[in-house]
């Protein structure tokens, strides 16, 4: 049986602009009837997420020893309580949702990387982490295609994975900022990546922040 979200829980809301781009903002549930929700209206940057009446957005949600789950919604209504919420309807079955690589966050972690056949290994820091892949700054030269051995740790997870370079921009004498792609990241270390992601956005909800 699927589970679905509970009342309290962290949740992501997830919707495509018409370019095709996907904006993600963490929310919590704070009352469910049937198959309406009343959730926090997610803020960025001090101001609150809009969400006109009637769009479609996607809702994903972790559940425990089950992965993570999503179905699709409409914005119904938004009110100004304290904290302003929306409220949304339901309007697709729940489904287990394989694409890991949506839930993102800006954060920190430090980072071990060196590219396959180089000797030299680098300490650096992440600027943003997703189960798909990461983004940090290096003083190597990379190009696009160039495969490195990424070492970092999530909790009590050691991560140690192949990515392949699929970005590299704002290059200075110093380095280049690059974003990496997963090539042969485990189910386990995906899982353990989102649940590093939910516990940070969590956090950042408590603390007012949302990061993008």
């Amino acid at each position: 049986m699927i589970s679905g979200p509970k009342i309290f829980q962290m949740i992501n809301l997830i919707k495509e602009k018409l370019n095709g781009e996907i904006e993600e903002y963490p929310s919590r549930i704070i009352e469910i009837k049937d198959d309406v929700y009343t959730i926090e209206n997610p803020v960025r940057k001090s101001e609150l997420v809009m969400f006109l009446n009637g769009s479609k957005i996607k809702v994903t949600y972790m559940v425990e020893n089950q992965g993570m789950h999503y179905f699709e919604a409409e914005v119904v209504d938004k009110l100004r309580d304290t904290p302003p919420v929306i409220i949304i309807r339901k309007v697709s079955d729940i489904q287990k949702n394989q694409r890991r690589s949506f839930f993102r966050i800006d954060d920190c972690i430090d980072v071990e990387i060196r590219k396959v056949d180089d000797i030299i290994t680098e300490k650096t820091m992440s600027s943003d982490i997703s189960a798909g892949g990461m983004r940090l700054f290096t003083h190597q030269i990379f190009r696009l295609g160039d495969v490195a051995e990424l070492s970092f740790k999530l909790g009590n997870i050691n991560v140690e994975v192949e990515a392949k370079t699929v970005k590299v921009w704002d290059t200075t004498h110093d380095g280049v900022n690059i974003s990496l792609e997963f090539l042969n990241v485990t189910e386990n270390e995906q899982d353990a990546i989102v649940k590093f992601i939910f516990e940070k956005q969590r956090e950042n909800l408590k603390k007012g922040i949302l990061e993008k």
